[in-house]
């Protein structure tokens, strides 16, 4: 059992902390059973599974079905490596992996600068629930390997695709060769996601927590959805509004989908 912080794969973790060592490394850190659970059922490449005492046995044991080395430390040492307020006593140190687009998705998520990792995480959290097939992140945006945004992302950063784009000439250039209309997020005078038609194939734009969608994104949208809200309410978090949003989409897709009832005689 590792007992000291001096041990190679506790100072490997600790450094895997910072992104500019998980850029040079390709390497990166997922905290908590569930996450990791979805990371063993994913293909990503596993180098280190990091268990306690408390630990299921059987899921040590999956982990190294999967390839992965599987170490044992103290609890005392886990919530020394854990970035959440307590550890669960389960952390990987995995690669990272892209996965490509489609050809054609039907739908995509554009996160313009997203700022902060929870937000960006449940964003990309909430794509998977909704069956987008990416998440293109625009410009300058929280880490998607940073441990809180792989954490907040529930194991779905395992199973999208994720892009980067470094300006909206680029995005725009991309979502014209997917051939996917541009859909974005604005906290007034747009369209009430349910009044508007939204089956076709989509790319929504959720823009900075405070400066929203950039401008030049907003003068080339297709479509400005904006969700009504109680006149005392300023704005919805950004992850909310992308749940909002991506759920009315989902919905509209699966009405159209439904059989038509014949009518009663």
């Amino acid at each position: 059992m590792v007992t000291s912080r001096q041990n190679p794969l506790v100072k490997l973790v600790r450094r895997l902390r910072l992104r500019k060592h998980r850029d040079e490394s390709g390497l990166f850190i997922c905290e908590g059973a569930r996450v990791v659970d979805e990371l063993l059922k994913s293909g990503w490449p596993i180098q280190h599974v990091v268990v306690t005492p408390r630990t299921d046995r059987a899921f040590a044991e999956r982990a190294r079905a999967r390839g992965a080395e599987v170490t044992l430390i103290e609890d005392e040492l886990a919530d020394y490596l854990a970035e959440a307020d307590s550890s669960q006593g389960v952390l990987a140190v995995a690669q990272r992996k892209h996965l490509p687009l489609p050809a054609r998705p039907a739908l995509l998520v554009i996160a313009d600068r997203i700022a902060d990792p929870g937000n960006l995480g449940a964003i990309i959290r909430t794509a998977g629930a909704f069956g987008c097939a990416g998440v293109v992140l625009l410009g300058t945006c929280a880490d998607p390997f940073g441990p809180k945004t792989v954490r907040a992302s529930a194991g779905s950063l395992f199973h999208l695709s994720v892009i980067q784009c470094s300006a909206d000439e680029e995005l725009l250039t991309l979502t014209a060769s997917l051939d996917v209309r541009i859909a974005v997020a604005v906290a007034r005078d747009g369209v009430a996601p349910w009044e508007a038609d939204l089956r076709d194939a989509f790319a929504f734009v959720f823009g900075h927590e405070t400066r929203g969608v950039s401008p030049s994104l907003v003068a080339a949208a297709d479509l400005r959805l904006t969700i009504p809200l109680h006149p005392r309410a300023e704005s919805l978090n950004v992850a909310t509004a992308a749940a909002v949003l991506l759920a009315e989409a989902a919905r509209q897709r699966t009405k159209s989908t439904e059989p038509r009832s014949e009518p009663r005689t």
